[in-house]
């Protein structure tokens, strides 16, 4: 069957408009990489557009056809990094399942975010105070949305016999905050972390403490 030149020509614009999307996909990309390290490095309120494309030689029309200005591209790279949280809580919380393993798991995976995302991780700890209250707000709402999620799985483990009856609440804000502060702390060191030693590390600790137990070897 013989293709018109109506039909070629709509292929023609679908294989066009493909390409378009793509390449600005690849541009806000570039866009938002930059901006991560600039914020990372000069704080939020001290960066601005010019920092940004001025680190991949960007034009400032181009930052201002993709993004509005410098808040619209942190929101989004925010919303984006807690949508990965999100999608790690939901998978944890759906397991019903408070066994150590799973636990290791949730806890590695959240590790392995926090340090793949390290430029995020650390913009979320300078901003958690920002003077902006779009960007307070969302750090500090997201904040208490993982500090719940974990308080529920402590909650079930609780309820099945695994975990001590505990102040739920408080454990859940010191679990986060240890995994949070302990790669975060090494991330800004500038030193490579090795995530299954930070892990037995932190899961030794959170389930035995410091005290040396009867029979356990000195590790150090």
């Amino acid at each position: 069957m013989a293709v018109t030149n109506k039909e070629n020509g709509a292929e023609t614009r679908t294989a066009g408009n493909g390409r378009a999307a793509l390449r600005k996909a690849e541009t806000r990309a570039r866009i938002k990489a930059a901006a991560r390290a600039v914020f990372a490095e000069k704080g939020y309120e001290k960066a601005n557009v010019s920092d940004i494309v001025r680190a991949i030689g960007m034009a400032q029309g181009t930052f201002y056809y993709h993004f509005q200005d410098k808040k619209s591209i942190l929101m989004e790279m925010l919303n984006e990094y807690f949508d990965q949280f999100r999608a790690v809580m939901s998978d944890w919380m759906q397991s019903e399942d408070a066994a150590p393993d799973v636990t290791y798991i949730f806890a590695r995976r959240v590790a392995v975010l926090l340090y793949e995302n390290k430029d995020l991780t650390h913009i979320i700890m300078q901003e958690a105070h920002n003077a902006d209250e779009d960007v307070r707000r969302l750090i500090h709402g997201f904040n208490r949305f993982f500090y719940e999620q974990v308080r529920s799985g402590l909650d079930l483990g609780v309820a099945l016999g695994l975990v001590r009856p505990m102040d739920t609440r408080l454990a859940a804000v010191a679990l986060v905050g240890m995994i949070r502060e302990v790669v975060a702390n090494r991330t800004r060191s500038g030193e490579d972390i090795d995530i299954e030693h930070l892990i037995r590390e932190l899961a030794e600790l959170q389930n035995h403490g410091i005290r040396l137990r009867p029979g356990a070897g000195n590790n150090f």
